[in-house]
């Protein structure tokens, strides 16, 4: 119910600003910059954001994973009671900062202990783009045969950095992922990543505490296009694929993993010179093993509709940028 409200929240949200905004003219194509930046602009959005992810415990163990009520042996997927959350987030220039949480009116306000936080920072100094992003979790979920179960002690914490390289200079990373610029003309960029996360799972339950770390490191090349439809509109997509080795840690004990890392993300965006709309999804998917005991399968995906507007920046912040940008030989939009 969640994910449809949602879908249908951004349809709506779409169609009544493209209503709103259809009697403005566009100027003709061949007139503008294959990328338009918003160099003196401070963008801010508001977005509503479905997040999923789960992981998978092979052959369950209590003496590892004190969880009340599982027989020894179980196979789990554990999935996150909370999955929806409001973000809010501001970008000048090269900097993007946003945060997330959820509100009880989106989620199960009875879920015992159960929390959701969600923080980015994202960069993009030249043609270069570095995220850091951090998901807090706690109250998962199982199914057992026809029975739900909850528990409120297992939580996850994900420290993830990817940094990338975006080869083609007429292509926007940042109108597909932050729109304080926008594509002009269709175009595409292959878009090579180095991705670094770590996942510190918890485990409380019967006066029992576990902690399991995980370490992955990947490389991943990639390849995205957009596409843009009629003057203020445009489809983007793209996927990164690649390989690394995971590092997993639990009592005391240190295996090696290889692992498979696969990255996909589409967005569909309108926008005028101030106002701006949009659908964003990200799928995510590592996976990667611990001999017979655990396999972890780290799935996780956001769908976020986005509103957002484009305020005049400070004149300090652009003097201060332009020296920035003087100083490091960067373009203006940085």
């Amino acid at each position: 119910m969640q994910l449809r409200a949602l879908i249908y929240v951004c349809l709506l949200g779409l169609t009544s600003l493209q209503g709103q905004l259809a009697g403005e003219k566009a100027l003709p194509k061949d007139t503008l910059p294959a990328v338009i930046r918003y160099p003196d602009k401070l963008t801010t959005r508001t977005q509503l954001t479905y997040i999923g992810n789960s992981f998978l415990i092979r052959n369950y163990s209590e003496d590892r994973f004190p969880l009340p009520g599982v027989d020894e042996g179980t196979r789990l997927r554990l999935d996150p009671v909370y999955s929806a959350h409001l973000a809010f987030v501001a970008q000048f220039r090269i900097l993007e900062i946003g945060f997330g949480f959820t509100p009880n009116f989106l989620n199960d306000k009875d879920a015992e202990k159960a929390r959701q936080f969600n923080l980015q920072i994202k960069l993009y100094p030249g043609r270069w783009a570095y995220e850091f992003s951090f998901l807090d979790q706690r109250g998962f979920n199982t199914s057992l045969g026809e029975e739900e179960i909850y528990f409120p002690g297992v939580s996850t914490s994900k420290f993830q950095n990817v940094l990338g390289y975006v080869f083609n200079p007429d292509f926007s990373l940042r109108a597909l992922q932050s729109p304080n610029e926008w594509q002009s003309r269709s175009a595409g960029s292959f878009i090579p990543r180095g991705i670094f996360s770590y996942t510190r799972y918890r485990f409380e339950g019967d006066g029992t505490k576990n902690t399991m770390n995980s370490y992955d490191l990947g490389l991943a090349p990639g390849y995205f296009y957009t596409w843009v439809l009629g003057s203020r509109f445009l489809l983007s997509a793209g996927n990164n694929t690649g390989l690394g080795i995971n590092i997993l840690n639990q009592d005391g004990e240190t295996d090696a993993y290889l692992l498979l890392e696969t990255v996909f993300q589409a967005s569909i965006g309108y926008n005028d010179q101030r106002f701006f709309a949009g659908i964003n999804g990200t799928y995510s998917f590592m996976e990667h093993g611990a001999g017979n005991e655990i396999q972890v399968f780290d799935r996780v995906y956001f769908a976020r509709f986005f509103v957002g507007y484009r305020f005049d920046a400070p004149k300090k912040w652009i003097e201060k940028a332009e020296r920035v940008n003087r100083k490091y030989g960067w373009g203006p939009s940085n």
